[in-house]
């Protein structure tokens, strides 16, 4: 059974492949597009997913959306707040907005938006159950415990489910307005980021400060009785259609928001750091109180709150679980393909756990045609190698492209982690990003430990973890300022030219670690093609371009010698 799965009209809009559980093909909109966070109908995504995987045609569609669950209460609420609540219904551009689109949308509209001859049944699945089966497909054991956090979908902001061979079963929940994700939202704006864009900004600039507003922070989201939370909502306005700065109470006890572009200060850092702490504290407890309901040994985290590498690290340092599973695109882009998989669980009576086999690390494009090769062959490997051992930044395209926000080594920036001028020029003047964004490392899997405090793997970049102190000056180009690092474990059954690269790295500098990060500049998607990926070089400036393992550009002769002692 082939199902097209869909996720559209929010964010992050994406479509996926899957045929008899397993996940074939899956590429976010935004990768066609070129808009970063493209909400929009993937019709180029599904296109390819479909001409890629599904040629014959597909058997089901499955959206990530519902329209019963939490209707009611949404149009209560929309009325009490009536006149601000009319925002609710537009987007930013001030048309029909993405909940009206969502529950309009069915089979016949997907049909004709794909050209297809005639209908395909659709069906809708419950926002937290697709980030749920997302989130599962990853895991090793029968019995797992299932965490997702986000914004809000239907109504629902928080699940705690037990997914238990071909059950999934919900224990607790938490409902719309009591919302980590709008709470982190409203940080997010506050600090003069944007929503739905920069919420990583705040986790990367929280190492920056200190938590002096911790207190405040524990008044404005307390816990319940049941281990829950809830939003103290004096504190807020994303509930009442007045945007998502916070009330009055807000900005008396932190001052006015920050305009967007201004120097950030102390008061700035501060807030972060304030809102990064609570928000880990109220995770895991909420990991606490699944556990103590499941007794699962093994956690599965969904929702756009599991990109939160920094609270994923203290969960897998603090919590109560022996192991925890992050899908590569928690946030809605995965719901696509949690969405088809819950529809296979449901008909099959198969199990929700994939076994981790069932979810490939690189799922979309090829690059494509390279056109004028440099004729390297394997041989650009060594080549790569000694660029980045002399220093050199470049840019490395190979393969499927990878699903989700992360480069994991197919479409990515590399340099060389020992030096911080290499941090220094990927951030500011190849990437455009603000200074202290932290730049994550890619390692052998098999030295990740002697690196790292990791006591597992994480092939997708989802823990955020303490650089062993010996390592820190070796490789301080990818240590954040409190001493961490978003770690990529690199395998060769998983990407076998990256990690060869990587080990020839490793024989020329003694260090199995590159500095890692998305092949783009900034404004501009993560590259897709070939052409992307040429852009990129070209407008970030970069040394030198392979694409499939094929040096195509470069700005300088090959070094013959590298310089190892930096």
């Amino acid at each position: 059974m082939r199902i097209l799965g869909i996720s559209a009209f929010g964010h992050d809009s994406a479509a996926c492949i899957v045929d008899r559980g397993r996940l074939m093909a899956a590429v976010e909109e935004e990768r066609f597009s070129g808009i970063k966070h493209d909400g929009a109908f993937p019709l180029r995504a599904a296109r390819w997913c479909c001409q890629e995987a599904a040629p014959d045609g597909v058997d089901a569609v499955a959206f990530y959306h519902q329209v019963g669950p939490g209707t009611g209460r949404r149009l209560a609420h929309f009325v009490r707040h009536l006149p601000a609540s009319l925002a609710f219904l537009k987007d930013s551009g001030g048309q029909v907005g993405g909940w009206a689109q969502m529950a309009s949308w069915g089979a016949g509209k997907t049909a004709r938006r794909l050209g297809w001859e005639r209908s395909i049944p659709m069906r809708r699945i419950e926002h937290h159950r697709a980030h749920a089966a997302d989130a599962v497909v990853g895991a090793t054991s029968e019995r797992c415990a299932v965490l997702v956090i986000d914004g809000m979908g239907e109504w629902l902001t928080t699940s705690l489910s037990l997914a238990e061979g071909a059950s999934l079963r919900r224990l607790e929940q938490v409902a719309f307005p009591h919302s980590l994700g709008l709470f982190w939202e409203t940080i997010t704006h506050f600090l003069g980021f944007r929503a739905h864009g920069d919420e990583y900004k705040i986790m990367g600039l929280a190492a920056h400060g200190a938590p002096e507003f911790l207190d405040e922070f524990r008044r404005m989201i307390p816990l319940t009785d049941a281990g829950l939370f809830r939003l103290d909502l004096s504190w807020f306005s994303h509930h009442t259609g007045r945007g998502a700065l916070g009330s009055p109470r807000f900005t008396r006890a932190f001052g006015a928001p920050r305009t967007p572009g201004a120097a950030l200060t102390d008061r700035d850092r501060a807030v972060a750091a304030s809102a990064q702490a609570r928000l880990e504290e109220v995770v895991l407890a909420l990991a606490r109180t699944l556990h103590r309901a499941t007794g699962c040994r093994q956690l599965a985290l969904g929702g756009g709150v599991a990109l939160n590498s920094a609270v994923n690290g203290r969960l897998l340092a603090e919590g109560p679980f022996d192991s925890i599973v992050v899908p590569p695109a928690p946030h809605d882009a995965g719901a696509a393909v949690g969405a088809a998989r819950a529809l296979w669980c449901d008909r099959s009576g198969a199990p929700w756990h994939g076994s981790g086999e069932a979810y490939p690390l690189y799922g979309g494009p090829c690059p494509g045609s390279t056109s004028e090769p440099g004729g390297l062959g394997e041989r650009g490997l060594e080549e790569a190698a000694r660029r980045l051992a002399s220093g050199e930044v470049i840019g490395w395209c190979e393969g499927p492209l990878e699903f989700g926000p992360r480069a994991l080594g197919h479409r990515s920036i590399l340099a060389d982690p020992r030096s911080m001028a290499s941090r220094g020029r990927v951030n500011d003047r190849i990437k455009g990003r603000e200074e202290f964004r932290p730049l994550a490392p890619a390692v052998l899997g098999r030295a990740a430990s002697h690196i790292f405090y990791l006591p597992h793997e994480s092939p997708r970049m989802s823990f955020a973890v303490p650089v062993r102190h010996r390592w820190r000056e070796r490789i301080p180009a990818v240590v954040h300022a409190d001493g961490s690092a978003r770690v990529q474990t690199v395998h060769p059954e998983t990407s076998p030219r990256f990690h060869a690269l990587i080990e020839r790295f490793e024989r020329w500098t003694g260090v199995p670690v590159l500095l890692n990060t998305s092949l783009n500049v900034a404004g501009q998607t993560m590259a897709r093609s070939t052409a992307d990926a040429l852009r990129a070089y070209r407008e970030g400036r970069l040394d030198a371009l392979f694409v499939d393992g094929r040096l195509i550009e470069t700005r300088r002769p090959a070094n013959a010698e590298a310089v190892l002692g930096q």
